[in-house]
């Protein structure tokens, strides 16, 4: 019995650490060639895991507080998806790229960013930015739903400076950005991006063989205390 439980023991162990250990890369290219596209949201697929965008908007003061919560942007505005990558228009106004407004005119001209929801629990990895500049800095967030389009943001890192290479490596972030849905979004008035790529990394689900493999050992350990 008690080979029994050592060889189900070692085999379980091997099977979760090599399930876990081989995560499997994902990265979305947002540069559109082609015609530009002005849609209300988006979805990407690569190796069968989905990436869903859409835009929204809030307003913080110059102290930091939030002034109203995350609104989805309706139509007829939404996403601009062109040869730089991913903007977004929530306004007349408003300019095609993702950029923050300014704090006392916040209800005209809202901070704005990108909801990113994916078809299952990833690792975000790394944002890719084009139109980027000195001035520009990113925030990026965990999001959790308290309701029927209610966001609430957790584990926010703020104010990023974007590398020369225009590219935020999120795992050297503070934060721990793991989940199915994440915001990318600018609060300062002199920043405005692009978003050129996404690189996450899927976080495997617990398998059936696993499962089954720890069931054997509660009933070999059950056997043996018989």
């Amino acid at each position: 019995m008690r080979t029994l439980i050592q060889t189900f023991t070692f085999v379980a162990s091997f099977f979760f650490i090599t399930s876990t250990s081989a995560s499997l890369i994902v990265d979305y290219d947002l540069i559109n060639d082609d015609m530009p596209i002005f849609e209300n949201s988006l979805s990407f697929m690569e190796s069968g895991l989905t990436m869903d965008v859409s835009g929204w908007t809030t307003g913080f003061n110059g102290d930091g507080e939030q002034l109203e919560p995350w609104q989805k942007v309706p139509d007829p505005f939404g996403i601009f998806y062109a040869d730089l990558g991913l903007g977004l228009v929530s306004n007349f106004d408003d300019g095609p790229f993702l950029d923050g407004g300014a704090s006392a005119d916040y209800p005209y001209d809202p901070d704005e960013g990108f909801l990113l929801v994916f078809s299952q629990k990833v690792e975000l990895l790394s944002l890719w930015f084009e139109d980027a500049s000195s001035s520009d800095d990113i925030n990026v967030s965990n999001v959790s739903f308290s309701g029927a389009g209610v966001l609430d943001l957790l584990d926010t890192s703020a104010d990023n400076k974007i590398p020369d290479n225009d590219r935020i490596d999120v795992t050297q972030l503070a934060g721990n950005f793991v989940g199915s849905a994440f915001m990318v979004w600018l609060d300062g008035d002199n920043d405005d991006v692009a978003l050129a790529g996404v690189r996450v990394a899927v976080v495997p689900e617990p398998s059936g063989l696993m499962i089954m493999f720890s069931g054997l050992l509660l009933l070999a350990g059950a056997a043996r205390k018989r």
